[in-house]
């Protein structure tokens, strides 16, 4: 900008509870980042892949809890902001929030002294009775906004969500950088792996009957218990359902599968290779409450899978109802099994589906196109 001290680094501040997709995409911004001078700052709470990763790459890092909470974390968390901000302000920070009140005193004292900040918000409630218990969100949010650089998201069906959810005046500048993956690798992958896929499932331990998967950390928000309730609802009792991913709900999920689904559930846990298991499948299926722009969505496109997704802003993204898969109300396993018979009966339909997903995610949600938008932002602060 006109009158500002020129940029001498980059301050990536990441708040993360695990280790997903988010944090799959901020590893590939930060190989992106590595010929600028970075510093990344996170909490104790990164998961130790993470940690691995950027020791791996060499990326100078500082352990700083900023806080999030309106009562103990507030004074100390704003003190260390502020104290950061000064020793950095010749930076452009770079604030990586999971959920929208990540580092939130950070992102209120970047605003008040006016330092350069974008805000990349990786997950976008879907109305505001999320902030029912941080009654101080979309206040802070609406004055913070308009003070970043820019507000990057990551899918276009959220601005204007965005925009409504927090009140944001027209001049906010806000843009979209997509969640990408290699789809074209993905998909020449996949289609060599299904040359035998009844070998391909014993590979598994899987059963060769067909089969549902579901990628995402096991958590509240992903929902999964829909989606194991909905098999109790299923006309066909022979179909398997596959869950890759580990959390905090893991327990609670095993229970209720043995509980409404004995015998139809296999939680394969949390795999450092998804596609070959998404190879293995004949749908995907994503119960989420909430979504930023779910990369396992995309992956499974381009896996030429045939999806449904709960109808929620990030999953609006890549699924049109009727076109490139089936939309599905939150929290409603009758009709999410509804749904499953319908494209496992009409083979037809689910072929078309996977078809228009895989074309669409060749065209907007390869890594080029992300990789082009962050140089593009950044190269602008230069």
């Amino acid at each position: 900008m006109k009158g500002d001290a020129p940029l001498s680094e980059i301050v990536l501040c990441i708040d993360s509870p695990g280790f997903g997709g988010s944090e799959k995409t901020l590893m590939r911004l930060i190989a992106w980042l590595s010929s600028v001078n970075l510093l990344v700052i996170h909490t104790t709470k990164i998961d130790g892949r993470l940690r691995i990763f950027l020791v791996a790459n060499g990326v100078k890092t500082a352990e700083i809890q900023f806080g999030n909470n309106n009562k103990s974390g507030l004074l100390h968390g704003i003190w260390r902001a502020l104290i950061t901000a000064i020793q950095h302000r010749n930076a452009l920070f770079i604030v990586w929030a999971h959920h929208q009140d990540s580092n939130r005193w950070l992102q209120l004292t970047l605003a008040i002294l006016r330092c350069k900040f974008v805000l990349a918000e990786r997950l976008v409630a879907s109305d505001a009775s999320a902030f029912v218990n941080s009654r101080l969100s979309i206040p802070i949010k609406r004055f913070v906004a308009p003070r970043a650089r820019a507000v990057v998201l990551n899918a276009y069906s959220q601005v204007n969500h965005y925009r409504a959810l927090f009140h944001l005046p027209a001049e906010t500048n806000v843009i979209v950088v997509p969640n990408s993956r290699p789809v074209n690798a993905i998909h020449e992958r996949v289609m060599d792996l299904r040359t035998n896929s009844t070998a391909l499932r014993e590979e598994l331990g899987l059963a060769d009957k067909p089969t549902i998967v579901c990628v995402g950390r096991l958590c509240e928000q992903k929902n999964q218990a829909s989606l194991i309730t909905a098999m109790a609802h299923l006309q066909a009792s022979d179909t398997q359902l596959v869950l890759i991913g580990d959390g905090p709900s893991r327990l609670a999920l095993e229970q209720l599968a043995v509980k409404v689904a004995p015998g139809q559930v296999t939680f394969a846990f949390y795999q450092v290779d998804p596609i070959i298991w998404l190879a293995a499948a004949d749908m995907f299926v994503l119960p989420s409450l909430t979504e930023g722009l779910p990369g396992a969505l995309i992956e499974a496109m381009a896996a030429e899978l045939p999806c449904i997704a709960t109808n929620i802003p990030g999953n609006r993204e890549l699924i049109s109802d009727g076109e490139t898969g089936i939309l599905v109300t939150c929290g409603s396993p009758e009709e999410l099994a509804q749904a499953i018979t319908k494209l496992f009966v009409n083979t037809t339909t689910a072929r078309k589906f996977a078809a228009a997903g895989l074309q669409l995610v060749r065209e907007k949600y390869g890594e080029g196109i992300e990789k082009a938008k962050w140089q593009d932002l950044l190269s602008a602060e230069k």
